[in-house]
């Protein structure tokens, strides 16, 4: 089995679907992340959080990259319980993601936070085009967020609209998940019980970084109970499409993104693949339950 050579850009340590998200893939088979790149305010705690993940999924050899400090004062619901109170030595985020994709090790950029350091990256290195594709979470095309019916700025794209900008007139080749197929992918019922229940290493870091989650976080995700569901856990979806590609309805729609990081189509965009819906929910809820129990007693 031919495997998907995997950089991640992050903002994990806010939301706790970026957790989610990087476990998954860290425990499918398909894939090998060659980087993991972090970004928006923290970079120093976002760092340790990626660091303690790994070193307890014994994936401890996978690089990291640390973007540009944009924001400060960003939220922290984990605390130190986690992670080694040690900075994390890591480069720049921009000439990491260059040099893994010039020397052919990496073909994907899943990008599941604001969109800082890929598009510093578009725009230092236009020459690398043709060598990889840009899996985004965010935006919205025709719903928004699950307690809305029209489309609406999305947190990922609204953090830093302007480089939102940059990457949707790029000349790289771009798929969007936007909140259409995100807002209601809900993990609970047998298949988070399995997960909430499993000794497997990476189901059981999820639900311990879940726990502190529920308690900690301040802001705008919806919260549900944590005995029951995982939430909405919108970054599992470029995931899930990269190794299950035949499971999503998709488009090609000419996109615009305008200044303010609100996506319309416009005859005048740029021609993007976006996820509009999944086929078989539950059949990704299995999945996922499946890759992260993997290795349970």
């Amino acid at each position: 089995m031919k495997k998907l050579q995997i950089i991640l850009d992050t903002d994990i340590g806010d939301d706790i679907d970026d957790v989610w998200a990087l476990n998954l893939l860290l425990a499918d088979p398909l894939f090998d992340v060659k980087l993991i790149s972090v970004c928006y305010s923290d970079t120093d705690y976002k760092l340790q959080i990626v660091r303690d993940i790994l070193e307890r999924s014994n994936n401890g050899h996978i690089p990291l990259a640390a973007g540009t400090e944009k924001y400060n004062g960003g939220r922290t619901p984990h605390s130190y319980r986690f992670v080694s109170a040690s900075p994390v030595k890591a480069p720049p985020s921009v000439e990491a993601i260059a040099k893994t994709v010039s020397g052919g090790a990496a073909t994907d950029i899943v990008a599941i936070g604001p969109l800082t350091n890929v598009a510093e990256f578009v725009t230092a290195y236009p020459e690398l085009k043709d060598k990889c594709r840009i899996i985004i979470m965010g935006g919205s095309v025709y719903r928004g967020y699950i307690n809305q019916t029209a489309p609406c700025v999305e947190f990922n794209l609204e953090c830093d609209a302007a480089a939102a900008v940059k990457v949707f007139t790029s000349d790289f080749k771009l798929i969007v998940a936007p909140l259409d197929v995100c807002r209601d992918f809900i993990i609970d019922g047998e298949y988070y019980q399995r997960i909430k229940n499993s000794d497997g290493a990476h189901a059981k870091i999820v639900i311990d970084y879940y726990t502190e989650w529920w308690i900690k976080y301040v802001g705008g995700a919806i919260k549900y109970d944590v005995n029951i569901s995982g939430g909405i856990l919108y970054d599992l979806l470029p995931v899930l499409y990269l190794s299950n590609p035949d499971e999503f309805l998709t488009e090609e729609l000419p996109i615009v993104c305008d200044e303010s990081g609100f996506l319309t189509v416009n005859s005048k965009g740029k021609r993007i693949t976006a996820l509009l819906k999944l086929k078989n929910k539950t059949k990704m809820y299995e999945l996922v339950a499946d890759r992260l129990c993997k290795g349970e007693n």
